[in-house]
């Protein structure tokens, strides 16, 4: 039996996905310090706002000893800050700072010339398709 790495779709999927977020963070390093998991937690609370270390995790499947770490570091650069979660007495709520959602503001553009850039291969057809096909097999996880 024969197995071709390159065509195994999970790999192929992974190494992409890993590729593409370190062009992106080539993109927004340039004009920040932020690394790919603070680019992640800021992407998402600029999203959301308000949510808890564990919705974090969830929405960037990343582990919550990761996010914790993450938003101390972009608590201490006055990016995010916290409130007691009046839910759960235990849980902390995050949210940009007004210089948080400006950088974000500020990187947004450049992300998504970079996102334009690297499907410029695809038509706005294909591109529909992908998306399509991307929430089918997520669904089905």
């Amino acid at each position: 039996m024969t197995f071709d790495l390159k065509t195994f779709l999970p790999y192929r999927l992974s190494v992409l996905s890993n590729r593409i977020s370190q062009r992106l963070a080539r993109v927004y390093q340039q004009a920040s310090d932020l690394d790919i998991p603070q680019w992640r937690v800021l992407a998402i609370l600029a999203s959301q706002d308000r949510m808890t270390a564990t919705q974090v995790a969830k929405a960037a499947s990343m582990d919550k000893v990761r996010i914790s770490r993450t938003v101390s570091r972009l608590k201490a650069q006055g990016l995010v800050r916290q409130e007691d979660c009046p839910e759960d007495g235990r849980a902390r709520r995050y949210q940009l700072t007004e210089k948080g959602l400006a950088l974000y503001q500020q990187l947004l553009p450049r992300v998504r010339a970079c996102e334009a850039e690297l499907f410029s291969a695809l038509n706005e057809r294909e591109k529909t398709t992908l998306q399509h096909l991307l929430d089918k097999v997520d669904q089905q996880l």
